[in-house]
């Protein structure tokens, strides 16, 4: 999939969604530091992981250290390969972060290695996967978001999504039971955009 170039100006598209605007930075600055990253950044053909979590292509990193975010690792995988990759390498990947938090990096790799994940063939992978990633920070579109508007399925990744949200309404529960007074839940950006630019992967 190849890129186009955004229009540069709001009325351009018809539009005057802030938010949309706001999106169509976003994909602008991406484009312009993906340049950098491909340059300066180290490159890892496979999943590796790092302190600060597993990394793939331009040294993206696919999810925070410690954070529940399989919905985001899924997501981006399947992105950066162009194809729906299955829930079952999460247990493999699971053992490989389990062995690098025990220094063990070589049987970190085996592990990822027994995904069947391959290596990556050229970059434009890569190029994918950091602009994806960096949607999702952004909070712009949610991982199910991402790949519908790239055209993958997207139904094992929900799944997980919603997994997660039930883990996490439960320890809500369960912490504010247990100190016998509420919480204070942030709020979480949401998708805003998902409706108008789900059928959109020029930007992909």
């Amino acid at each position: 999939m190849q890129a186009e170039k955004l229009p540069e100006r709001q009325e351009d598209c018809g539009c005057g969604d802030p938010s949309l605007k706001r999106f169509r930075q976003t994909i602008a600055t991406l484009e312009r530091t993906w340049a950098a990253e491909a340059r300066n950044a180290p490159f890892y053909p496979f999943v590796t992981w790092t302190a600060e979590g597993p990394r793939l292509g331009a040294a993206t990193v696919l999810a925070r250290k410690g954070a529940p975010e399989e919905a985001r690792l899924l997501a981006l995988l399947s992105v950066a390969y162009g194809f729906p990759v299955p829930a079952k390498v999460l247990k493999h990947l699971a053992w490989a972060e389990a062995e690098f938090d025990r220094g063990d990096f070589a049987k970190s790799a085996m592990h990822v290695a027994l995904t069947g994940i391959s290596a990556f063939a050229g970059r434009e992978g890569a190029r994918r996967l950091h602009i994806a990633a960096g949607i999702l920070d952004e909070g712009f579109l949610t991982p199910t978001a991402v790949l519908k508007a790239c055209g993958l399925d997207g139904g094992e990744v929900e799944t997980l999504a919603n997994i997660t949200k039930t883990s996490r309404a439960f320890l809500r529960a369960t912490r504010t039971e247990a100190s016998g007074r509420p919480t204070v839940s942030l709020p979480r950006r949401t998708a805003p955009l998902a409706g108008k630019m789900g059928a959109t992967t020029t930007w992909l």
